[in-house]
């Protein structure tokens, strides 16, 4: 291999005035500098080993955690569907039940609870009850 030197000139920056040469010389090739591998010691191996299981450890840990959470999530959102469902008719029941009470609070309404609920009659009508029917009483007024 031939060696030869180069020479390189900078320009003046605009901190300083003069201008710099700089001699650039190639080294001798590069298959003749000794190599040397660096020397890992039995604690960097070790060391390097257990940080490498706690990072698997941790991955491990995460994708168990992650897909547990999922199974809670998917048992949770059924449960709230059952109790949204359990909430809607008890609103419902809730509604009628309010009806009924505002029903029954008036004259008319009290009437029909004496007369269906208590089988009540006024003084001037007989109860006739028909047992082979299932029907409500027949209220016959003279």
């Amino acid at each position: 291999m031939v060696l030869q030197n180069h020479s390189y000139y900078i320009p003046p920056s605009t901190e300083s005035k003069q201008g710099v040469r700089l001699y650039v010389a190639p080294v001798a090739d590069v298959h003749e500098l000794p190599t040397r591998k660096p020397k890992v010691l039995a604690s960097q191996l070790a060391l390097t080993g257990l940080v490498v299981f706690a990072i698997l450890f941790g991955c491990v840990q995460g994708v168990r955690s992650a897909a547990t959470s999922a199974v809670k999530l998917e048992r949770l959102v059924s449960q709230l569907a059952t109790v949204k469902a359990v909430h809607h008719e008890a609103v419902k029941s809730n509604q009628v039940l309010t009806n009924q009470i505002n029903t029954y609070r008036s004259p008319t309404g009290m009437e029909e609870l004496a007369r269906d609920g208590l089988e009540l009659v006024r003084n001037d009508e007989i109860l006739v009850r028909l047992h082979h029917e299932q029907a409500s009483p027949v209220v016959a007024s003279f």
